[in-house]
C-alpha cells in the first residue's frame, strides 16, 4: 500500500495566525493542538468547519478527556500526544 504524502504548508502559534495561515493555504487537513490559546482550538475548529467543510480535522490531545472533547467539537479524529507517525496512515 502506498503511503500518502503530507506537506506542511502553514504553521501557527495562536488563533489569529492559524486563521491567516489557513486562508493562505486552503488546507485539505488541519491539525490543531487542543491547548492552542488556552482551549480556543474548539472555537477555531468551529470556524474552520464553516469555512472549509471538506477539509479533515485532526486534533492533538494530552488526555482522553481532551480527545472526547475534540470529537464532540467536530474533529474527524483525535490523537494523544506522543503517537507514532504510523497512526497517521
Amino acid at each position: 500500500m502506498a503511503r500518502a504524502e503530507i506537506e506542511i504548508v502553514g504553521l501557527a502559534d495562536d488563533v489569529s495566525m492559524a486563521l491567516i495561515a489557513a486562508v493562505r493555504c486552503d488546507p485539505a487537513l488541519i491539525l490543531l493542538d487542543m491547548r492552542l490559546d488556552h482551549g480556543e482550538s474548539q472555537v477555531l475548529l468551529e470556524r474552520f468547519r464553516k469555512r472549509w467543510p471538506g477539509a479533515r480535522y485532526l486534533l492533538l490531545a494530552e488526555n482522553v478527556q481532551q480527545q472526547r472533547a475534540a470529537v464532540a467539537a467536530g474533529a474527524d479524529d483525535s490523537l494523544l500526544k506522543g503517537f507514532s507517525a504510523t497512526r497517521l496512515f
